[in-house]
């Protein structure tokens, strides 16, 4: 059965780029993205005409766009037998890896530890600065576009609490998969968006490979060929805010400052990092 290379991550984060990097250097595995998104199995369409076939065939299912909506709710209702139907897949066409996105939401505590104690996994948490994360989130949600738009020249309002509560909710899916894939015996591993998705191709390609370091070799690529982009160029997180003023002085009195800069935590077999 195929190795199962899960990125544990949240929405605005650098998911779907990394995804795109595996599925052009890694020869060997099925790529997915947000597999588990309720509006649509994202990357099931993308991993070529025999795996779609082989799908169709065991489930039923046509692949479609016109089926998305059908396809994200069939993908919901039965996690497990889906992962069971793809890694059945994997091993017809000789697959070495199964991977997919899981982000908060997308599985519930019990299907995630089922994954991560039924199959040998390993866990990529891809992080990135909470603040940074959250405006990137607004910017999305007021354009209603979610892949391929430059928000660079957007601006939003920030609720502190919102933030906040929003923040606590991404640190507490962090700590728990984390606690959870490591006491499965899980490889585990790291990745900044900020420290390496969010860098020149050199020190993306770089930090992947440290990365991902026995669990699976990822070979020299020309990242200029991938077309996601980065959406978001304004390196000012303040400068994206229209209340910035309101937001530095509430993050200043609260003594808050630096969490908004940092990342998640995530447990490892040393404690948190």
């Amino acid at each position: 059965m195929p190795r199962h290379l899960i990125l544990v991550s949240a929405p605005r984060s650098g998911s779907n780029f990394h995804q795109a990097i595996l599925q052009q250097g890694l020869g060997n595995a099925a790529v997915f993205r947000e597999m588990f998104n309720p509006a649509a199995p994202y990357g099931l369409e993308s991993n070529g005409k025999d795996f779609r076939k082989l799908f169709e065939e065991e489930t039923g299912f046509e692949v479609s766009r016109e089926k998305r909506a059908q396809l994200a709710a069939f993908f919901r209702e039965n996690p497990l037998y889906i992962l069971e139907v793809l890694s059945g897949i994997c091993d017809r066409l000789g697959f070495e890896f199964l991977s997919y996105t899981l982000f908060p939401g997308h599985v519930s505590a019990e299907v995630l530890q089922s994954v991560l104690y039924g199959n040998e996994c390993s866990c990529i948490f891809l992080t990135r600065r909470r603040l940074q994360r959250y405006v990137s989130l607004l910017k999305a949600e007021q354009l209603g576009a979610w892949r391929l738009v430059d928000t660079t020249a957007e601006q939003v309002s920030v609720d502190l609490a919102s933030f906040l509560e929003d923040s606590e909710q991404t640190d507490g899916w962090f700590q728990a998969v984390s606690e959870t894939a490591v006491a499965a015996g899980a490889k585990t591993r790291r990745v900044s968006y900020d420290a390496v998705l969010n860098q020149s191709p050199p020190t993306v390609q770089f930090g992947l490979q440290r990365a991902l370091s026995g669990i699976c070799g990822l070979p020299a690529m020309d990242l200029g060929s991938i077309k996601e982009f980065k959406q978001d160029r304004q390196k000012d997180v303040y400068k994206s805010i229209s209340n910035a003023g309101e937001v530095r002085t509430a993050l200043t009195e609260a003594s808050l400052r630096g969490y908004a800069f940092d990342e998640p935590q995530v447990f490892s077999s040393d404690g948190y990092v």
